[in-house]
């Protein structure tokens, strides 16, 4: 549910047209079940996360980017540090 989930807007649209399709979801290693209110809740708690998870590894990303570039800039006079 990790790679579906990485957007909770596109998640709840998934989830909203598979129902409407009257296809009813269940993942089974997470063990959600999405007809019960309590599964519903559970997939879209799930879904938070994985947007929060993937936001913060942008952010990671984004910082290690700048941190290499302002280590490339420099006069090479010392070895750089992160």
């Amino acid at each position: 549910m990790d790679r579906p989930g990485r957007s909770l807007q596109h998640l709840v649209a998934f989830l909203s047209e598979i129902h409407a399709k009257g296809v009813d979801l269940y993942l089974h290693q997470q063990g959600i079940d999405t007809t019960t209110p309590a599964g519903n809740a559970m997939f879209q708690m799930a879904g938070v996360f994985a947007e929060f998870e993937r936001a913060m590894i942008r952010e990671r990303v984004k910082t290690g980017r700048r941190g290499s570039l302002r280590c490339h800039l420099r006069l090479r006079l010392s070895p750089c540090t992160l």
